[in-house]
């Protein structure tokens, strides 16, 4: 409702998907024909990435949050791991 009652308090947290097959290569895939791809799933230690990412957020009193996500296949899989903890 304009004008505003009170100022907004949304906090917004942006996160990077951890690492993919394809950056532990350093191979650059950009193409949108890949975005699906299960070739560029998370690595072991991009896994280990997100889940420390999700403990981050859970120590910064983060709770029940709306997660926007690409379709990358790396992304997805960084944000399930984000989202089940």
């Amino acid at each position: 409702q304009l004008p505003l009652v009170a100022p907004l308090s949304n906090t917004y947290v942006l996160l990077r998907a951890g690492e993919s097959f394809f950056d532990e290569k350093d191979e650059v895939r950009s193409n949108p024909v890949n975005k699906l791809s299960v070739d560029d799933g998370l690595t072991t230690r991009g896994k280990t990435q997100a889940e420390d990412a999700a403990a981050t957020l859970v120590e910064m009193g983060v709770e029940d949050p709306i997660i926007w996500y690409s379709t990358w296949a790396k992304a997805s899989q960084t944000a399930e791991i984000v989202a089940d903890r």
